[in-house]
């Protein structure tokens, strides 16, 4: 059987897919190919393959990506996954992850940006409703000219390539995914999924929270008209995220935030230096 899973970046793709192969036995995982010529392999048809791709990695190709879900590649696929996820959890999910794909590419950020970087965030942590979480993407872009906000366009385009697309896959919330209402999902693959999670130690910088409405903690009351300004009503209700209720006690954990992103900052120079 050969499954794909479309989503955007962090949205849960890595641990869905993960999941979805770890309830398999004979598989050949794929990790995010930017093209199709993975599909010519015809050792392929010897194992059950678990091909995993983002959205934004097609935008410039977007003839080949529409060729892998009408299955006009060598590989046919007899499952699709999209997978969404609420906009304003991955926003911050972007915002935090966005540190190690920038090192990775540029290897001169200056350490005194990452450390005021780093600063900021420890400050949300231990005040959490004194710093609206809108300050932090601004000095995010302030410190590296990375506009995170720009990840709100990508969604537009990823909801209308669904409602274009989605009748010949199975759609699973993100949000269904951590509460493990995985029976759905189940009966359109043709088996259980198992309780076996592990994305494995290569991928697991990657996890970062594994819970939904983040946003109720981060968000303060500063930034609700911010935010209902940057996304559209329409886009968050396609998918029934209508609530802009907070957390009256918001806990922001340094493991979702400092800590995180101090381990991503590591991990990105430590792969520069390999």
């Amino acid at each position: 059987m050969n499954i794909l899973i479309v989503g955007l970046a962090k949205t849960g793709t890595t641990g869905i897919s993960k999941n979805i192969e770890n309830s398999m036995e004979n598989t050949k995982y794929f990790l995010e190919p930017k093209n199709v010529y993975f599909t010519a392999n015809p050792e392929h048809s010897r194992s059950n393959n678990i091909v995993k791709i983002l959205f934004e990695h097609w935008n410039q190709t977007p003839h080949l990506r529409q060729a892998l879900i009408k299955n006009e590649t060598n590989m046919k696929f007899d499952k699709i996954v999209y997978i969404v996820r609420d906009p304003r959890d991955n926003l911050i999910s972007r915002l935090f992850y966005a540190i190690h794909p920038m090192i990775r590419a540029r290897k001169d950020i200056e350490k005194a940006k990452l450390d005021e970087w780093v600063s900021l965030v420890e400050q949300k942590e231990n005040n959490p409703k004194d710093v609206p979480f809108s300050s932090l993407m601004d000095v995010f872009y302030k410190l590296f000219k990375m506009d995170i906000y720009n990840s709100i366009d990508i969604y537009k385009q990823y909801f209308n390539f669904i409602d274009k697309n989605g009748e010949n896959g199975f759609i699973i919330k993100y949000e269904d995914f951590i509460d493990r209402k995985l029976d759905k999902l189940s009966e359109y693959l043709g088996f259980d999924i198992s309780d076996n999670d592990d994305v494995g130690d290569a991928l697991s910088r990657t996890v970062r929270s594994k819970a939904y409405n983040n946003w109720k903690h981060l968000f303060t009351q500063k930034d609700i008209p911010i935010m209902k300004q940057k996304f559209n009503a329409n886009l968050l209700a396609k998918y029934d995220y209508t609530d802009w209720s907070l957390d009256e006690n918001p806990v922001f954990a340094p493991s979702e935030g400092s800590l995180y992103i101090k381990n991503l900052i590591l991990d990105a120079i430590a792969k520069n230096n390999a």
